[in-house]
């Protein structure tokens, strides 16, 4: 069913770049991603005495294509590497033995979907949905006595589909365009839930696009 889902959006993203290719803005875009997972990404079968998840710091890149619906409204299609994930700290007793340090690295190809709308010539809004395939995902762990690291490719142990929801807000210079995004992940990443945790990615990225050429009529 999720792929299904997925050659959808595809078909959607070619069909509205085909119907208005005479007035398609094609770009390339790059940015930072601030990103976080929504549930317990250690295994909590471990006897933690003290536990803290914290972000981690990511990149974005990709192509996208805009085609102008009218002086306000545009439609986005985006094509995006995004390495995205979380970071935990914690320790095995409360005298501070044991420390732990870990990472979840995930590596996602994904398909954001945009209509974008102009509320002033250069300030903008936008909201769509993103579908997403996961290409990487390692869980790292340190322990912080010995300088053990351990590391784990878990991508078997993960959906490889994921879908969210993406709100933006920006601001578009003469070639350049500055965004602000929130991805809101609405589909569990992990397939095994017997450890009572859902896990669901979320991600603050800032993004700037460069167009490169446009194809008029």
């Amino acid at each position: 069913m999720k792929k299904y889902f997925l050659l959808f959006n595809l078909f959607w993203v070619v069909s509205t770049i085909v119907t208005y290719a005479q007035g398609v803005n094609v770009g390339v875009r790059g940015g930072l991603n601030v990103a976080r997972v929504t549930g317990d990404i250690e295994e909590r079968y471990f006897p933690w005495s003290s536990y803290s998840q914290k972000p981690r710091i990511g990149f974005n890149v990709g192509l996208d294509a805009r085609s102008q619906l009218s002086a306000k409204v545009t439609l986005q299609a985006e094509l995006v590497f995004s390495t995205e994930g979380a970071k935990a700290s914690g320790q095995w007793t409360d005298s501070g033995e044991g420390k732990m340090k870990s990472t979840q690295k995930l590596g996602f190809l994904s398909l954001p979907l945009f209509v974008k709308y102009n509320f002033t010539p250069r300030f903008y809004v936008m909201g769509g949905p993103q579908v997403s395939y996961l290409v990487s995902s390692k869980y790292e762990q340190e322990s912080i006595g010995n300088g053990t690291v351990t590391t784990t490719n878990n991508l078997d142990a993960m959906n490889k589909f994921g879908f969210g929801i993406v709100p933006v807000l920006g601001y578009d210079f003469d070639k350049f365009s500055l965004g602000i995004r929130y991805y809101a992940g609405l589909s569990q990443l992990n397939k095994d839930d017997n450890l009572n945790r859902s896990l669901k990615s979320e991600v603050l990225s800032v993004v700037l696009r460069y167009t490169l050429f446009d194809v008029n009529d």
